[in-house]
């Protein structure tokens, strides 16, 4: 079974909570997600999308194909 990109986003903003307080003022930082799991943070999920970003800065996502759908990161840019 593979988890649903809507499950993911929710997943996402769990383990962020955690992670990102360690990289806030370091300077910017992007996550990074699958093609699908950006697009539901684009559409259906884009609550989610907007409370990482008002907590933590993260302005925007970046799809990369070679992700699997439950697999993300935090990238320093």
């Amino acid at each position: 079974m593979v988890k649903s990109a809507q499950t993911m986003c929710f997943e996402i903003l769990e383990q962020s909570q955690g992670h990102l307080t360690k990289l806030v003022g370091e300077s910017d930082v992007m996550l990074r997600v699958s093609p699908h799991v950006a697009e539901a943070l684009r559409s259906t999920e884009r609550e989610v999308m907007e409370e990482i970003e008002a907590y933590f800065g993260i302005g925007d996502n970046d799809p990369n194909p070679n992700l699997h759908q439950e697999q993300f990161d935090f990238a320093v840019v």
